[in-house]
């Protein structure tokens, strides 16, 4: 026998592991298990207005049909050729808005990976160690960091002096929008403020002429 031959047959033999019912299940529940918890990363860290149910339960089937897949590739060479060659024909159009999904979908898929290839105590340790870093980091910027609100104030054109002068002492201001009619000023403006400081916009409903005044916090392009 050849050494060329001997690489092959070493080749095929990596590829040709037998999988009994016990691998398989073992398989998928540590690839449900691990699915659920990055799951409930995503929900307790998930800051739009309502969450998709459908993706929530979309990353648990997302590790464990990776899994699947991968026992499929380690198992079988002739399986793992044809699925790749399936797999390059799909296509995905789904626009995925937020990129914090993506890195959720990404982080199932690659604990689906880990499952399938038999490494369960690394995808276990991996992932929930991730999972408490992830929590970390998302404790600390939320308390560094001022939330951003849109502040909505309609007050007499008449006023327009003093509600500018009242605005000044505001700070991280910037105006989106500026609309007037029938003498009455609509404004529109960003701005951020943490907890204590959002007390300062209840003074601008007390001047005189201000109709009314409005504060809505929201994440990038979601309202919440």
């Amino acid at each position: 026998m050849s050494f060329i031959d001997m690489i092959k047959d070493k080749f095929v033999e990596e590829f040709s592991s037998d999988l009994g019912v016990g691998d398989v299940f073992l398989t998928l529940l540590s690839a449900f298990v691990l699915g659920l918890f990055v799951m409930w990363i995503y929900k307790l860290t998930y800051t739009g207005v309502l969450i998709s149910k459908s993706f929530c339960l979309g990353l648990v089937l997302l590790s464990m049909i990776t899994s699947v897949i991968i026992m499929t590739v380690v198992s079988n060479l002739a399986l793992s050729l044809g699925m790749v060659g399936a797999l390059s024909i799909v296509r995905f159009r789904t626009a995925v808005k937020d990129s914090t999904d993506t890195l959720f979908m990404f982080w199932a898929i690659a604990a689906g990976i880990m499952s399938g290839a038999g490494l369960r105590l690394i995808a276990l340790v991996s992932t929930v160690l991730l999972g408490v870093l992830y929590i970390i980091c998302f404790i600390i910027g939320a308390r560094i960091s001022k939330s951003p609100y849109l502040l909505v104030i309609r007050y007499a054109d008449a006023e327009k002096v003093t509600v500018e002068s009242a605005l000044k002492n505001l700070p991280n201001t910037k105006v989106k929008s500026r609309t007037l009619s029938s003498g009455v000023v609509e404004l529109c403006l960003e701005i951020r403020l943490d907890n204590a400081s959002l007390k300062k916009v209840d003074v601008l409903a007390k001047i005189p002429g201000v109709l009314d005044v409005s504060a809505v916090s929201y994440n990038a392009d979601t309202m919440l």
